[in-house]
């Protein structure tokens, strides 16, 4: 992404300000996809669950929610809760970015995938949600296939708000500035958030650094691909297959 600047500013404030577009196109792209597909693909898929669940209504799930009653305060305390979530993976991408590898499509599918088996190992276990409602295994795909849709829409979006010529790119500074106030909704997950943050700033510029192009840099970077294939995301598809063999 460029950064639009003015002639013979300082290449560090240029470069500075090149990252702050970038983090506030990636954080719109996770508030848009949390809020739309989790929030809104959340609510209706919990509906559906009702639906085919009669006999459970007024149940309350693991999460505080009545089965079967939607409420206003309810569905304000879901979307809100799939943004700060969508966030917190906004920040944990802008970590990881450097060491997707691939074309673009393949780089989306690997971070929808990751994120769907990640995310339903962590919320797959005993309990209402995954026992009460029939059958159990509706209930495992719809929380496999929310936060794969939700990661796809939201590296569709970063990608294209991270081109050179999107928004992002070319309005003024302080109006892209602004839209960084999207983080301010993570809440409590702000805590991840900054760290996470500054670490994928650094970890980015290190991996945009032209001057590095050792070897061993190289390697570094297929051993943290190898690391969060094998540490993350393996680890989270085994506890997937368990959680997914004992409930059904």
């Amino acid at each position: 992404m460029a950064s639009v600047s003015e002639a013979g500013a300082d290449p560090r404030r240029v470069s500075n300000e090149t990252y702050v577009r970038q983090i506030a196109a990636i954080g719109c792209a996770g508030a848009v996809s949390g809020l739309l597909v989790g929030g809104v693909g959340g609510r209706l898929a919990m509906r559906y669950l009702a639906a085919t669940n009669e006999e459970d209504s007024g149940a309350i799930t693991d999460d505080g929610f009545v089965v079967g009653d939607i409420t206003l305060g309810g569905t304000i305390q879901l979307l809100a809760t799939t943004t700060q979530v969508a966030l917190v993976g906004a920040a944990l991408f802008i970590l990881i970015r450097p060491l997707l590898l691939g074309p673009a499509w393949f780089r989306v599918v690997s971070v929808a995938t990751g994120t769907g088996v990640v995310f339903g190992a962590i919320v797959a276990h005993p309990g209402v949600d995954f026992e009460a409602l029939d059958p159990p295994l509706l209930a495992i795909s719809l929380f496999v296939a929310l936060p794969f849709a939700a990661a796809g829409v939201f590296c569709l979006l970063a990608y294209r708000w991270l081109d050179d010529d999107s928004w992002f790119a070319h309005r003024p500074f302080r109006w892209v500035t602004a839209t960084l106030a999207v983080w301010l909704l993570s809440g409590i997950g702000l805590i991840l958030v900054v760290p996470l943050m500054l670490i994928g700033i650094a970890v980015h510029r290190a991996a945009r650094d032209p001057e590095d192009t050792t070897v061993s840099y190289e390697r570094r970077r297929w051993l943290g691909r190898a690391a969060l294939m094998i540490v993350v995301v393996g680890a989270a598809f085994v506890n997937l297959a368990n959680d997914v063999t004992t409930l059904a």
